[in-house]
C-alpha cells in the first residue's frame, strides 16, 4: 500500500491525472482548501471524505499524520491495465495514436464521473 499524506496530494493528484480546479469540482471543496490540504495543513473530516471520495481513494492515520491510500486490490487491477494498455500502445501504428489518446481521454473522463457518482 502506497501512502500519500496530506502534503503529497499533489503527487497524487498527478497520478490520478487530476488538476486542482478538476479536483474542486469533483470533491465539492473549495481550492483554498484544498491548497491548505496539499501544504499539510488541518482541514475537517468531512473535507478529508469528499477529497477521498473523488480520488477514489480511502482516508488512514498512522504516527506520521493522515494519508490517502489506495486499496491493494484497486491498485494493481489498476496497474495491470496500465502495463495492458503500454503493450498494445507499442503496437500501434503513429498514424492511430491519435485514436488511441481520444480513447484514453474518453476513458480517463468516465473514471472520474463513475467514482465521483459511487
Amino acid at each position: 500500500m502506497i501512502k500519500y499524506y496530506m502534503h503529497q496530494l499533489k503527487d497524487l493528484r498527478k497520478i490520478r491525472f487530476v488538476s486542482m480546479s478538476e479536483l474542486a469540482e469533483l470533491s465539492g471543496v473549495g481550492t483554498d482548501t484544498l491548497y491548505r490540504l496539499q501544504r499539510g495543513e488541518e482541514v475537517t473530516p468531512t473535507t478529508l471524505k469528499r477529497v477521498a471520495k473523488a480520488l477514489n481513494v480511502s482516508v488512514g492515520r498512522d504516527e506520521k499524520g493522515i494519508y490517502f491510500y489506495e486499496e491493494e486490490s484497486t491498485s494493481k487491477a489498476r496497474n495491470s491495465l496500465i502495463n495492458e494498455i503500454a503493450e498494445i500502445a507499442e503496437n500501434v501504428p503513429e498514424s492511430s495514436l491519435k485514436q488511441v489518446r481520444d480513447l484514453l481521454q474518453t476513458l480517463r473522463e468516465n473514471v472520474r464521473v463513475d467514482s465521483h457518482h459511487d
